[in-house]
């Protein structure tokens, strides 16, 4: 029975993180849509404009890519887990 209250928690656990992951990708997208937007309000050359929005575009890139790897990290670890308290479940059915 605790096993499979671990289980279900996993599981839980598991659906959140895929829900994070998927929030960061897209405020990660909406942030350099408003950066754009607040950018284009200052009168700057259009090159260096570029090269500040391309600046901040690769740093959030980079942000967004380190943390998808620590939900995929951590999603990874999840599913391990959850696959073994499923053999458990499994074994313990069995007796």
């Amino acid at each position: 029975m605790e096993l499979q209250h671990q289980n279900a928690a996993l599981d839980k656990r598991l659906n959140q993180m895929a829900e994070q992951q998927a929030l960061v990708t897209k405020s990660a997208d909406e942030s350099s849509s408003a950066a754009s937007i607040h950018a284009s309000n200052v009168p700057v050359s259009p090159h260096k404009l570029m090269e500040t929005e391309l600046k901040q575009l690769k740093s959030k890139l980079k942000n967004a890519t380190n943390e998808i790897s620590k939900h995929l990290t951590t999603i990874k670890t999840l599913k391990a887990e959850h696959q073994e308290k499923d053999e458990q479940i499994r074994q313990l059915q069995e007796r």
